[in-house]
């Protein structure tokens, strides 16, 4: 953070953020930096990070694998931790 934002990004908040998160377990040397909320998976984490940087009523579309839906206990708490910022539109 920089005096209190998220991003040095100058147009930060945006109305849109686009991605494609990489996949997989989320377990590396930078970890400690972002220890709350917990996130097994990465994606999850690329995209309440992505959902940070929204405005207001902005839209943040990602590029995820189907696992991301159908996946039951993997990616349950994850998904509660998403909707209390978000609402999934579509899919």
């Amino acid at each position: 953070r920089v005096k209190g934002r998220l991003t040095w990004l100058e147009d930060y908040p945006f109305s849109l953020v686009i991605g494609n998160p990489p996949f997989g377990i989320y377990k590396n040397k930078y970890s400690s930096y972002f220890p709350k909320p917990k996130f097994r998976q990465i994606e999850i984490f690329f995209m309440y990070y992505g959902l940070q940087l929204l405005k207001k009523n902005g839209l943040m579309i990602y590029l995820t694998g189907s696992n991301f839906l159908r996946n039951g206990d993997t990616y349950s708490e994850s998904k509660r931790e998403l909707e209390r910022i978000c609402d999934l539109i579509d899919a």
